[in-house]
C-alpha cells in the first residue's frame, strides 16, 4: 500500500478559515491529525488518518477527489463516523485547464495546499441530515462544516485561487 509523503507531517494553517491541522506520522507509518484554532484551542485530539492515492490515469479529471491524493481523517468512530478529507494539490504549471493538480517530485512542498472538506458519517447517510442523532453529531463538529484551504505553517507562497480546485 502506498504511503503518504513524509513532508506532509507538520503544522498546516487555514488560509481562508480559523483552523489549524497538525499532521504526524509515527515510526510504523501510522498518521494522526489534531485540529485546533490558531490560538491553540484543541477542537479534535489525535485522530487516525488514511492516505488515499490519486486514481491512476486521472490527472486531467475534472473531479478533484479523483485526480488528487487525499488524507482522510476519522473524526469519530473509524469506519462509521464522520470524516474530514484533505485533498493534496499543487498549482498547475501546464495547460491542463486546472488550477490544481496532483503534487509531484518537481513541486515545492511550500506551494502544496490541503483542501479540507467534511465527509458524512454512516449515520448521516442512513438517517438523513436532520435526524436528532445527526444534529447532535453535526453540532459537535460544527468547526468542520466550512471547507478550509491549508498551507504549510510559515509559507507565504501565493497560489491560484482555491475556489478553482
Amino acid at each position: 500500500m502506498q504511503q503518504a509523503p513524509q513532508w506532509l507531517a507538520g503544522r498546516w494553517e487555514g488560509i481562508d478559515g480559523p483552523l489549524v491541522v497538525e499532521l504526524a506520522c509515527d515510526g510504523a507509518g501510522a498518521w494522526t491529525a489534531i485540529f485546533s484554532r490558531p490560538d491553540g484551542t484543541t477542537l479534535c485530539d489525535a485522530r487516525p488518518v488514511t492516505f488515499h492515492p490519486r486514481r491512476a490515469g486521472a490527472q486531467t479529471s475534472e473531479f478533484a477527489r479523483v485526480r488528487l491524493d487525499r488524507l482522510e481523517v476519522e473524526l469519530e468512530a473509524p469506519g462509521s463516523g464522520p470524516t474530514y478529507r484533505l485533498l493534496i494539490g499543487a498549482p498547475s504549471s501546464s495547460d491542463t485547464g486546472l488550477a490544481w493538480i496532483a503534487f509531484g517530485e518537481d513541486h515545492d512542498p511550500a506551494q502544496v495546499r490541503l483542501f479540507g472538506e467534511r465527509g458524512a458519517s454512516l449515520h448521516e447517510a442512513v438517517l438523513g441530515v436532520w435526524d436528532e442523532v445527526i444534529e447532535a453529531e453535526r453540532a459537535r463538529l460544527a468547526w468542520a462544516e466550512d471547507p478550509v484551504t491549508f498551507r504549510r505553517a510559515g509559507s507565504t507562497t501565493d497560489s491560484p485561487n482555491a475556489d478553482e480546485v
